[in-house]
């Protein structure tokens, strides 16, 4: 994302969710500020707005449901917006995108927090729907058919991941990891 140590990212996530090491994580490696807001700040559209303000927040990582009730009434100091957690409407992509580089990621918490991501341009509000991207460095993503085989292009699938970002299985729980944690054949 480009990050540097002038920049404020904004610790959106609990600590208890995955995607708050994300944030914490960028801050740290590149030297940034760590914003941290109250949970009043958060569930108060003009308090969050005001505090944005206030602290010069650049970096904003967020999911999707937070954005498409929010309209803000004046500009903003973000650099960057990214989304995840959930699917990005079309409508939030076509609202905030313009005004600064907007992301869509997609990663579930067994993928190390994010596995796919996508920078919304003005070409993606033709279609219906914003896409979850493409996979980010040292991840593969493959669609598979009912049968286990890599699905034709076009035709629905599961999404498997691989790659350096999976994890090793499910803590204390060997049944549910050799259920969903499978070696890849490809």
């Amino acid at each position: 994302f480009g990050v540097t140590p002038d920049d404020r990212v904004l610790l959106f996530s609990s600590f208890t969710f995955d995607a708050s090491i994300e944030q914490l994580g960028l801050a740290l490696v590149s030297g940034a500020r760590l914003v941290i807001p109250t949970k009043d700040v958060l569930l108060d559209h003009d308090a969050f707005e005001a505090f944005v303000q206030r602290t010069g927040v650049t970096h904003l990582d967020t999911v999707p449901l937070f954005l498409s009730g929010f309209t803000p009434k004046q500009t903003l100091p973000f650099k960057r917006v990214i989304v995840g957690g959930d699917i990005c409407p079309l409508p939030v992509a076509q609202r905030w995108a313009p005004a600064q580089p907007f992301y869509n990621e997609y990663g579930p918490t067994e993928t190390t927090i994010t596995s796919l991501r996508h920078e919304v341009s003005a070409d993606d509000f033709t279609e219906s729907r914003i896409p979850v991207g493409r996979p980010v460095a040292n991840t593969q993503i493959y669609i598979l058919d009912w049968t286990g085989q890599l699905a034709p292009l076009g035709v629905p699938g599961e999404m498997y991941i691989g790659g350096a970002g999976v994890v090793r299985g499910y803590l204390n729980n060997e049944t549910l990891t050799r259920e969903r944690f499978v070696p890849n054949p490809y």
